[in-house]
């Protein structure tokens, strides 16, 4: 696949996540994608465990967007991806009850 495709991809991607639309963005994924974060004691794996992780997310944060600052492909098979989140924390996220703050979040 070309690099240029890879891009295109990850846009497609955030665009799914912003638009809370999780069938769009499974559809995206390898069914071999692993999701790990350190709010959960266990990963989440393929496409039914991705779909687990978003809508997570969006049950913590229903206002949830990511702003993407930039996208760049690495070889081949990946991209690297520096971007923003932002969201008001409304509902619990694993043992992390609600605090009806805005948060702001730099990822990479």
């Amino acid at each position: 696949m070309a690099a240029q495709d890879n891009v295109h991809i990850a846009q497609d991607g955030f665009a799914a996540w912003n638009a809370h639309d999780v069938e769009a963005f499974i559809k995206r994924l390898d069914a071999k994608t692993v999701w790990e974060s350190d709010v959960f004691p266990a990963p989440f794996a393929g496409h039914d465990g991705a779909c687990q992780f978003f809508k997570l997310y969006l049950t913590a944060f229903p206002d949830l967007h990511l702003d993407t600052e930039q996208i760049l492909p690495a070889g081949d098979t990946h991209v690297v991806v520096r971007w923003r989140s932002t969201g008001t924390h409304r509902g619990p996220l694993e043992d992390i009850p609600a605090t009806g703050r805005s948060e702001k979040i730099i990822e990479l």
